[in-house]
């Protein structure tokens, strides 16, 4: 359609952009430059050919665009962006609530006219331009990170035409020949605003912080309507520039009206001067007035997300004390122990280079002190020999994964003097036994790439060593005791 609308022009025009930009002076299908263009060559045949054609294109891109934003509604409605009556499919699977929302959305919108409806097919030349220049920064920020380099030259190649597109669109009096109307212009203004409101209810509540993160949208949200409003107010003070040339030609050629004629030279351009003046004053009240509706509504956005972000982050605290630290001891929990057992498997499944061990611990004796000294001074118990445990490995994680079970993740330093650790570690418990102190039956297995499969493996290697030791202990006990 482009190509053809540009391949011919009437006569009197000097090209297609001066045919482009002066449409208002014809009529019929010479007003219309692909109908002209398609009568030029082919006659009524041709015209005939480009309306199948069209209506063709109107039906399938009615089609396509009711289920892309139809699908687009569902896919928000799940995010909570929508109620969730918008996220419900129908017996076929199909989101009808959402095909219903999009076309009850687009029926009135032909019935304002084409002229109105011509801003707001423009207005989708920024979307389209900003949409594709997202698209275009993710495939070269994902191309970068993943090294392809196909990608990367491609959106290297793209970023920079749809910014310099987006600069043609937003500076018309630098680029381009007005072919966008001030109207829509306005229309985008009132659009951006409605946008950063809308977000201001979306994370409002928003507690599961999907959104509000980035705050430099929003700053590229004010700058796109600030320079949206100087391009408006610059086309609008144009307009009424023209009309000041306009009123002052016809007052020097004595074609103004007879009121007009009877003023003065001095009074007739005070009233110019003034006219040009209220313009720039309602200039710089109009983006003022923007300007800091906006910055309200960002700051306003702004301190819901702050609100939201601290929140989260007094929940994630509590959260994590809780779910990772066990109370009794403050090591960690079993289900922090579990957490590092499944990155642990993954690592192996993955065939990871992994170096490290497991130290398994079970604490004997807790039932007598249990029943001869009371659960209280069996807690204590355990506590102690979470506390030994905490002063033999000081770099590596140690987890309480039963009642008076203990296991310890060598990494590190604790890793590579895994053997004297535990030789020291054990001496002081035989050391203990007889005494007040804590009798732990502690033994070690450390991974081996080419035997263990699996994290299993090697803690189900390390726990039976450990029975072994506590059949040693109970034998030195009962030696002691004798």
């Amino acid at each position: 359609m482009v190509l053809l609308s540009v391949s011919a022009y009437p006569e009197g025009c000097s090209s297609w952009l001066d045919y482009i930009t002066h449409l208002d002076r014809f009529e019929g299908i010479a007003g219309l430059p692909a109908f002209y263009a398609a009568h030029h060559y082919l006659g009524d045949a041709g015209v005939c050919i480009l309306m199948a054609s069209l209506a063709a294109l109107v039906v399938t891109s009615l089609i396509g665009n009711l289920r892309a934003l139809s699908r687009l509604c569902y896919a928000a409605a799940q995010d909570g962006i929508l109620p969730n009556r918008f996220a419900m499919l129908n017996d076929k699977r199909v989101p009808a609530n959402t095909i219903l929302l999009v076309v009850l959305v687009s029926l009135p919108i032909p019935f304002l006219g084409r002229t109105a409806v011509g801003w707001i097919v423009d207005t989708t030349t920024f979307g389209a331009t900003i949409l594709y220049g997202f698209v275009a920064m993710a495939v070269l920020k994902v191309a970068r990170r993943e090294g392809v380099r196909k990608h990367t030259i491609l959106g290297a190649i793209c970023v920079p035409i749809l910014i310099a597109f987006l600069g043609f669109l937003l500076l018309p009096e630098l680029f381009s020949d007005y072919t966008i109307e001030s109207e829509t212009y306005a229309l985008m203004i009132v659009w951006s605003i409605l946008g950063l409101a809308f977000f201001n209810m979306i994370i409002r509540k928003d507690h599961a912080r999907n959104f509000g993160r980035a705050i430099i949208v929003w700053v590229a949200l004010l700058a796109f309507i600030v320079v949206l409003s100087l391009t408006w107010t610059s086309r609008m003070n144009k307009a009424k520039g023209d009309v000041v040339v306009d009123n002052i030609s016809a007052y020097m050629d004595g074609t103004a009206d007879d009121a007009t004629l009877a003023m003065d030279r001095e009074e007739f351009f005070a009233i110019q001067r003034e006219r040009l003046h209220d313009a720039d004053r309602d200039s710089v009240l109009t983006i003022a007035g923007l300007f800091a509706l906006s910055l309200g509504v960002l700051l306003v956005n702004y301190f819901s997300m702050r609100k939201w972000e601290q929140k989260a982050a007094e929940e994630r605290d509590e959260a994590r004390v809780v779910a990772f630290t066990d109370p009794l001891t403050g090591v960690g929990s079993k289900h922090a122990y579990a957490i590092r057992e499944s990155a642990m498997e993954a690592g192996i499944v993955e065939g990871d280079d992994l170096e490290f061990g497991v130290v398994v611990c079970d604490v004997n004796g807790l039932k007598r002190i249990n029943d001869t000294l009371g659960h209280k001074a069996g807690d204590e118990y355990i506590r102690s020999a979470s506390q030994l445990l905490c002063e033999y490995y000081r770099h590596s994680p140690v987890f309480r994964i039963g009642g008076d079970e203990f296991a310890v993740l060598l990494e590190g330093r604790d890793y590579q003097d895994r053997d004297g650790i535990l030789e020291s570690l054990n001496r002081r418990v035989e050391g203990n036994i007889g005494s007040d102190g804590v009798v732990a039956s502690l033994e070690m297995a450390t991974y081996d790439r080419d035997v263990d499969q699996s994290f299993r493996e090697v803690f189900k290697r390390a726990d039976t060593l450990m029975y072994e030791r506590k059949a040693q202990l109970k034998g030195m006990g009962a030696a002691t005791r004798d």
